[in-house]
């Protein structure tokens, strides 16, 4: 075992959560300054377009939630009679030490 490579793994896997957060931060930002301005698309010559996109969220009837519910239920029972199939890959699953 390479303990280096171990421990580069957990700097770049700290460095990735800070980034992710920061980045959340900005994405607000840039999303408040566009609408202020009343853009949808902010062209920086030296870097890229940012654009303004719609994503849509969907929300279902109470029908539908207690279908996938059932549908949940028979994948766990297929799961568990053996009549699913899955295939297994190898990662690698770090979590940090609690500071």
């Amino acid at each position: 075992m390479n303990k280096q490579i171990l421990l580069r793994y957990a700097d770049l896997e700290r460095q990735r959560r800070e980034i992710e957060i920061q980045q959340a931060s900005l994405k607000e930002s840039i999303i408040v300054d566009l609408s202020a301005a009343e853009i949808e698309k902010a062209v920086v010559k030296e870097i890229g377009t940012f654009t303004l996109v719609k994503r849509k969220t969907w929300k279902y009837s109470k029908e539908i939630a207690h279908l996938q519910e059932e549908l949940a239920e028979a994948q766990q029972e297929e799961q568990r009679l053996g009549t699913a199939t899955f295939e297994e890959k190898t990662t690698v699953a770090f979590y940090p030490n609690k500071e």
